[in-house]
């Protein structure tokens, strides 16, 4: 996932939230998908219903659609798509915002 802004991650933990977020190395690329309206974070289709059920608890977890955080994404595609960052850089910084960009078909034609 990308970086977080500064003070996203707390040790607050919602009602009926997993304790433990899915761990980095236990993920599969699939899992988790980017909605390109609010840009938020989602489950990625056809999981496992107790896969879906520990990526929406990290998502949550880890407060990946707090509007900063959405924002921030969204910052990152609109700079993308008006040239104002390359897709490197956009890879480099924020992968999972250029992976989803990527596997959505809606990266600049000189990209594709």
């Amino acid at each position: 996932m990308e970086q977080l802004p500064v003070g996203v991650l707390t040790d607050e933990r919602p009602e009926g939230c997993r304790r433990d977020p899915a761990g980095p190395f236990e993920v599969e690329d699939h899992w988790f998908a980017l909605e390109l309206v609010e840009f938020q974070v989602v489950a990625g289709e056809a999981l496992p219903s107790d896969v879906a059920t520990a990526v929406e608890d990290t998502i949550e977890r880890l407060r990946l659609n707090d509007l900063e955080c959405c924002k921030a994404r969204l910052k990152f595609a609109e700079d993308y798509w008006e040239h104002h960052i390359s897709f490197d850089y956009l890879t480099r910084h924020v992968p999972f915002v250029a992976r989803e960009l990527q596997r959505q078909a809606k990266l600049r034609d000189g990209d594709r």
